[in-house]
């Protein structure tokens, strides 16, 4: 009896000891692996930020040379001075993070051609730009189509990148599931033989028994905490970056949940951050559209203050335009200003210090006669106004103030400030183009003058030439007469003789 009891002892706790072995074992490997899928989403992500990272340096690039061609300033090639050194460490950053990978090792290399080939073409238009020689078109097609294969080339190794997460996802999805039902199994035959044997065993085996229940507890916690985990995971690989895992006990699963909500703050940073670029770039595409064609003053005026109103969810905006020392109202966006409000000097109100220190300026606490956005149903005070000074170059041309109900953002503050060149320039271009209009139709009206003059002249010159016909003729009269003078002279003399004789 003695001997059965301590087999039956035995053979119950080696069955148990095997299948938490087994159970211990499964939730490891399912960890690790866990552990394994999260370090390669993060080396996936970081291949593919450092992807975007070479196309935002050739945008850059291609930016900074577009400004020193259409500019010729210096000050415009700083980006796509640096943007070469981005995208090269950027390539040499892939490369050693897939040194593991033959076919990214292949493509890189064409990459890293396509990249010098593409900088070898920008600088080709800025060489001739500095010797004041004509661009060549067929560069800048190049140039284009480098980029079409540029842009194929990292949407190819991007839709490898993601092929692999793909796969090391389903990989840690199959452990994630085959994990569970282990574990209940296991919790469920151990629980079973701790029943069967409990009769027994009871006196002994008493505190064994709620030891082994506080085991079993701790592996549906586990198993709880994974499965929460992997939830959150997959939510994170599907793009849901503002997502957390609560978890603040300090053991494994702890440590990997803070790994986790680690990798989800930097991966929203990064994208936030690049989705502001792309706004930023988006935008100032956008406006230099708005801004192309020949213009005048007024309605170059109107298409910018409508779309940085519209496009930074300004409730109310106007710009002004500096002519002789004043700023003079040229366009507003829900406003039209009061006789008092159509022009400001340098350093009279909000616009006029902007333009006097040449910096963006904003105000939070709006003063109570400032001014109102009105709408059908009544007026309300704005709760942030900016002013915006324009520079062409380093001249001042105006400046731009937009008020806002619920206040702007960094981003918005950004977008303004990166603008204001472009609108001063093209404000720039829009008043030689008038200037010289001006002088074009002051040129005609001269042209129309002389031309009348000329006619003039050809008139009097045609009576005086009737005239010099006419005194030519009463010559011709006179020459005439007096032949006929001098003939009847000689016929009179003859007969006087004969009368002496």
């Amino acid at each position: 009896m003695k001997s059965n009891f301590k087999r039956n002892l035995l053979v119950g706790f080696g069955v148990s000891l095997v299948i938490l072995i087994i159970s211990s074992a499964a939730s490891f490997i399912s960890i690790s692996n866990l552990l394994e899928s999260a370090e390669l989403v993060t080396h996936t992500n970081e291949v593919i930020r450092e992807l975007d990272e070479i196309r935002s340096a050739l945008v850059d690039a291609e930016t900074g040379q577009r400004g020193f061609l259409l500019t010729g300033e210096e000050e415009f090639l700083e980006p796509y001075k640096d943007s070469r050194a981005r995208a090269t460490e950027a390539l040499e950053d892939i490369k050693s993070m897939t040194i593991d990978n033959p076919a990214h090792q292949s493509t890189l290399a064409e990459l890293t051609t396509l990249v010098d080939d593409r900088f070898k073409v920008l600088n080709l238009s800025i060489d001739a730009k500095k010797e004041n020689k004509p661009i060549v078109i067929g560069n800048l097609q190049a140039g284009r189509e480098f980029m079409d294969d540029l842009r194929k080339m990292i949407e190819l190794v991007k839709r490898r990148e993601n092929e692999l997460l793909a796969q090391r996802t389903e990989k840690m999805n199959r452990f994630a599931r085959f994990t569970p039902p282990l574990i209940i199994s296991a919790a469920m035959i151990a629980l079973l033989i701790t029943i069967l044997f409990y009769v027994r065993v009871r006196n002994d085996f008493e505190e064994r028994a709620r030891l082994q229940g506080e085991l079993l507890e701790k592996d549906i916690e586990t198993s709880n905490r994974i499965s929460i985990i992997q939830k959150i995971a997959d939510q994170v690989s599907q793009g849901r970056y503002d997502i957390r895992v609560n978890d603040q006990q300090k053991d494994a699963l702890g440590g990997v949940a803070e790994s986790l909500n680690k990798m989800a703050t930097g991966l929203e940073y990064s994208f936030n951050l690049l989705s502001d670029k792309e706004w930023l770039q988006t935008g100032h595409a956008s406006l230099n559209d708005s801004m192309i064609g020949e213009k005048t003053i007024n309605t170059l005026s109107k298409n910018i203050i409508d779309y940085l109103a519209a496009y930074t969810n300004s409730h109310a905006a106007a710009l002004y335009i500096l002519e002789r020392d004043e700023l003079h109202a040229m366009a507003g966006y829900a406003y039209v200003p009061e006789k008092t409000r159509e022009k400001f000097r340098i350093g009279e109100g909000l616009i006029g210090q902007a333009v006097s220190s040449g910096k963006l300026i904003e105000l939070t606490e709006i003063p109570a006669d400032s001014i109102y956005v009105s709408f059908t149903s009544g007026q309300a005070k704005p709760s942030h106004i900016i002013a915006v000074p324009i520079f062409d170059g380093y001249a001042i041309k105006g400046a731009i103030e937009l008020a806002s109900l619920t206040g702007f953002s960094r981003r918005d503050v950004d977008f303004l400030k990166a603008a204001s060149n472009n609108i001063g320039i093209a404000l720039s271009t829009a008043q030689s183009r008038k200037r010289l209009q001006e002088l074009l139709s002051e040129t005609q009206a001269q042209s129309e003058e002389l031309k009348t003059q000329h006619s003039e002249l050809e008139n009097l010159n045609s009576e005086l030439e009737v005239q010099s016909e006419k005194l030519q003729a009463s010559e011709e009269e006179l020459k005439v007469q007096q032949e006929e003078l001098k003939q009847a002279t000689r016929g009179e003399k003859p007969d006087d003789h004969r009368t002496e004789l």
